[in-house]
């Protein structure tokens, strides 16, 4: 008889026990993630970087001169990514690409959310 009684709690306890709300995805991401592409110029000392926040439309207008589809010159790398370190953006990595037969370097970003 107990291990009926037992059997019938853990039957009436399942529905409970599964409809708990999973997460949404945007509620699990700690992280904004940002890529920041960098082309090489032919024979100019400057080079031209264009960042994508993605979906993430609230930072196109916060970096407008490194939005995406905009490329912007400039000297160095250095210029950049300090623009985006002072709002707190971290490097995680670089990696040599090419972007229609042009070389250039590609810059991943993140934020904490």
């Amino acid at each position: 008889m107990r291990p009926t009684v037992a059997l019938l709690f853990l039957l009436l306890l399942m529905p409970s026990l599964s409809a708990q709300e999973t997460p949404s995805p945007t509620d699990t991401v700690k992280f904004y993630y940002c890529e920041m592409l960098a082309m090489d110029q032919a024979l100019a000392p400057m080079r031209s970087f264009m960042v994508n926040f993605g979906e993430e439309k609230q930072f196109e207008n916060k970096y407008a001169d490194l939005k995406q589809g905009k490329f912007k010159s400039f000297v160095s790398a250095a210029i950049p990514l300090n623009i985006l370190a002072q709002d707190g953006w971290q490097l995680v990595t670089v990696y040599r690409t090419t972007v229609l037969k042009e070389p250039g370097d590609c810059y991943i970003l993140r934020k904490p959310r």
